[in-house]
């Protein structure tokens, strides 16, 4: 149930990009009956943050997680590839 039509209030991370640096974000999150928003604590790719042997696959841009309720701690990736668990988000 991917929403593609513009979400009032919401940037589209493939057409207008994703935060640069660490800070908070509300995101549309969608499964197969439902979509759902959430706030999250943004994380960009950084690959000082990794090793070779846990480096992310080629296209990954950065991980959203769920700071508040009963999902937090569930982190939502980006990758240039697809846009399978999110797409609209807002600052």
């Amino acid at each position: 149930m991917k929403t593609t039509y513009q979400r009032e209030g919401f940037l589209n991370r493939n057409t207008d990009g994703l935060p640069d640096k660490v800070c908070l974000i509300k995101i549309i999150a969608y499964s197969v009956f439902s979509e759902s928003m959430y706030l999250c604590k943004w994380e960009p790719f950084d690959k000082s943050k990794y090793t070779e042997a846990n480096m992310p696959d080629e296209g990954f841009l950065g991980t959203a997680t769920v700071v508040l309720g009963r999902s937090a701690g569930i982190g939502f990736h980006a990758w240039k590839q697809n846009d399978s668990e999110f797409i609209w988000y807002s600052k």
